[in-house]
């Protein structure tokens, strides 16, 4: 019964983009190891899976991924997600309720560069790799590892998987960002440039005293997210 469930079975696995939906449905809000997202359960549900059918689902709204649990002891910062860092894929329509259940998000311990892309997102909103790069002039590889800094942290995601897809590649399987002409080239290369538009995963006024900046986190009760019992009663429908 279990095999038949989860669609591990090979007469039950989903085909397609709806078949992604469809299993993401049965594991909305559940993390997992990063890197075993694509390879150990989305390719082991789903006949024939194509990356590009999760980044349709995400750039199309109804999927979101994220960091939920934020870690608890942030004091050694973690510059880069590691495969085994646990990301969650949840119906779009969840994220404010997964939001509201997971344990509240303390005062951010990050590196220069990822306070101030953080600061970016919380006075702009959602912005492409490309106008990340702008105010500082910082380097692409910098605005890169700021990224992955936010992302391991709990704080930031993008609209599609791409994002973090790219973030996993080991250093040496990167393509420099110097070299255009390659990615031109070789569509199938994942890079921060192509997830889209990052933004901030968790609602700005619940991000507490975020350094250099007096305004944020100055009303966290009243953010716009349900609160707990608001959340689990959603659940509770399903």
């Amino acid at each position: 019964f279990l095999l038949s469930w989860q669609r591990v079975a090979l007469e039950d696995r989903a085909e397609g983009p709806e078949g992604v939906l469809a299993v993401l449905e049965t594991l909305d809000g559940l993390e997992l190891a990063a890197g075993a997202w694509e390879p150990e359960v989305l390719a082991r549900r789903v006949k024939d899976y194509e990356p590009r059918w999760l980044d349709q689902l995400c750039f199309t709204g109804r999927i979101g991924w994220g960091r939920l649990t934020q870690p608890q002891n942030s004091h050694g910062r973690m510059l880069a997600p590691i495969r085994s860092s646990p990301i969650a894929l949840f119906l779009r329509e969840h994220t404010a309720d997964w939001l509201a259940l997971a344990p509240p998000p303390g005062a951010p311990e990050l590196s220069p560069d990822a306070t101030h892309i953080l600061q970016m997102f919380a006075q702009r909103g959602a912005l492409f790799f490309g106008e990340l790069l702008k105010p500082r002039s910082l380097l692409p590889s910098r605005v890169e590892q700021a990224l992955a800094e936010l992302v391991t942290q709990g704080w930031v995601t993008a609209d599609s998987f791409e994002g973090l897809r790219a973030l996993l590649l080991p250093q040496e399987k990167r393509v420099p960002f110097a070299d255009s002409a390659r990615r031109r080239r070789h569509k199938a290369v994942s890079s921060v440039e192509f997830a889209g538009r990052w933004s901030l995963l968790r609602d700005p006024n619940t991000v507490p005293a975020l350094p250099g900046d007096a305004h944020a986190g100055h009303d966290a009760h009243s953010a716009a997210g349900p609160g707990r019992d608001e959340a689990v009663e959603t659940f509770a429908r399903v």
